[in-house]
């Protein structure tokens, strides 16, 4: 009898064993899998609730190895290069935009399959209403076609993940330029890449101003010859290079520039703009195996890509958008800090959320003792501990929950405003993280992290604040949005003091008796 397709949960993975190879499916004449029927599978366990969906092909087991891509099913954005289109009924979702596939795994390969959902299809004109110019795409060597949806050769653009050559450029400021190939199977040169300030603005997470989206330049014709035969080709001598003509200057206001060639909506300002584009994703992972055992090596290696791959794509954006990687079970919206006293969990509180009853410092480790979750004052040199308390309003209990702890510093906000997430929760403010095993149905639990001493804030040029975020975060709001829009999230402001001196007296005389 011929084995059945299988689906497991393995902490925030979902794992689909296949031993037959029945999920392999024949289109245009080559082996692939069957895309849609994974996401069913996903679908009838954890909901229709996710932006991405990310596979990870265990060929080690024997699926077929399909190499890293990507589709996207839902384009709403102008002004990126491409028609806005909407397949989603064919996958019956009315969430899904994207979905991609991995049978290797970089930090900047996840980022690039991700960044296909706006990247890098846009061209530019000199004028408005003028015809689209290629420098961004040219000098493509690999598959025919794939020039139109990545950047080419000669576009310096920067730290990228959006490109196949996968080096970079160096101006040397007399008209030459060097250049660095780098490998992102070495773990250093694949943090390097990320998003340049021209992909976060077509992602919608930047203004299209010169101050967020420098000139860029491409090295035209550069002398000697580029060497390298693919993205792990040979690598190129360092340079110098010598461009010709001198190297073009593009703009962002030529990028956002009409083309008569590309109509709106392909063409103009990216729409929605930063302001009001989509920060908050959710991506499912889904592990295709034909191994039976739930403890293989690939299954807990996925677990670490993923994980590895969410803290990046934050770092990367730096903290302007966010992707939540874990399975949303049913109640996860049950899931809640609160804002005040009176805040009940529901998917927006009113009154003061500066504040937060669930979340409070401690000079010493006692905050979880009872009656000890009052805020004191934070203390300088030394170690203070900061708890945050989830609330779990429904039955069953939630299991891995995570807890993230930030300082932020309200000086920085614009007056009159208020902090925005996720912009606010900037990975370089990360205190700690914390994941709480179970949160019981019905009843609370407690995360605390100690926050050291080099970590507090000097005195001057500060006004502190506490953030914490709870994973699984909210599906909505997506876009840019306040503590109190979301039960996921709490504030407290804070006080912090230098401690008092030893032998100190009331009257402010230090008194030193010797016996």
């Amino acid at each position: 009898m011929p084995a059945i397709i299988t689906t497991h949960v393995v902490g925030n993975v979902f794992v689909i064993v296949d031993p037959d190879g029945d999920l392999e499916t024949i289109v245009a004449g080559q082996t692939t899998l069957d895309w849609v029927q994974i996401y069913t599978l996903l679908r009838g366990t954890f909901g229709d609730h996710y932006d991405f969906l990310s596979c990870y092909l265990d060929t080690g087991s024997g699926v077929v190895y399909l190499g890293a891509a990507s589709d996207t099913i839902y384009q709403d954005a102008a002004g990126i290069g491409r028609w806005t289109f909407n397949f989603r009924s064919s996958w019956g979702t009315a969430k899904l935009q994207h979905w991609s596939h991995f049978s290797f795994f970089t930090l900047s390969t996840m980022l690039h399959e991700i960044g296909h959902r706006w990247l890098a299809f846009v061209n530019y004109a000199s004028a408005p209403a003028t015809p689209a110019l290629h420098l961004m795409h040219e000098d493509w060597i690999w598959t025919p076609g794939g020039e139109n949806q990545h950047w080419g050769r000669w576009l310096d653009d920067q730290n990228s993940c959006m490109d196949y050559d996968q080096a970079e450029w160096v101006d040397l400021g007399d008209g030459t330029f060097d250049r660095i190939d780098r490998d992102p199977t070495n773990p250093v040169h694949d943090e390097w890449f990320g998003y340049s300030p021209l992909d976060q603005y077509l992602m919608g997470l930047v203004p299209g101003n010169p101050s967020a989206v420098p000139d860029f330049k491409v090295v035209q014709n550069p002398s000697p010859a580029l060497t390298e035969s693919g993205p792990f080709g040979v690598p190129n001598p360092a340079g110098p290079y010598t461009p010709s003509p001198s190297p073009a200057m593009i703009t962002i206001a030529e990028v956002q520039n009409t083309r008569s060639d590309e109509p709106a909506p392909w063409s103009g300002p990216r729409n929605p703009t930063y302001l009001n584009s989509q920060r908050v994703f959710h991506e499912a992972v889904v592990v295709i195996t034909k191994d039976s055992s739930l403890t293989s090596t690939f299954i807990t290696d996925s677990d670490t890509w993923r994980n590895s791959h969410t803290a990046n794509f934050r770092r990367v954006t730096p903290g302007r958008a966010m992707i939540d990687t874990s399975l949303l079970r049913d109640n996860y919206a049950d899931l809640y800090v609160r804002d005040n006293p009176s805040d009940a969990g529901g998917p927006t509180s009113s009154g003061t959320f500066w504040l937060s009853p669930d979340l409070w410092v401690r000079n010493i480790d006692d905050g979880e003792t009872m009656g000890n979750d009052v805020n004191q004052n934070t203390l300088r040199s030394q170690s203070n501990w900061i708890y945050a308390r989830v609330h779990n309003g429904s039955s069953p209990a939630y299991e891995n929950v995570v807890v993230n702890f930030y300082l932020a510093n309200f000086l920085d906000l614009v007056p009159g405003t208020e902090f925005l997430y996720p912009e606010d929760w900037n990975p370089e403010g990360l205190l700690g993280s914390v994941t709480i095993p179970v949160v019981p149905a019905g009843g609370s639990a407690i995360a605390k992290i100690e926050w050291t001493a080099d970590k507090i804030p000097d005195a001057t040029g500060w006004h502190a604040c506490l953030l914490c975020e709870v994973i699984p975060m909210e599906v909505e709001p997506s876009g840019l949005h306040h503590v109190f829009e979301n039960r996921k999230l709490a504030q407290r402001n804070l006080t912090i003091e230098d401690p008092p001196m030893m032998g100190m007296s009331a009257a402010g005389y230090f008194y030193n008796y010797e016996f």
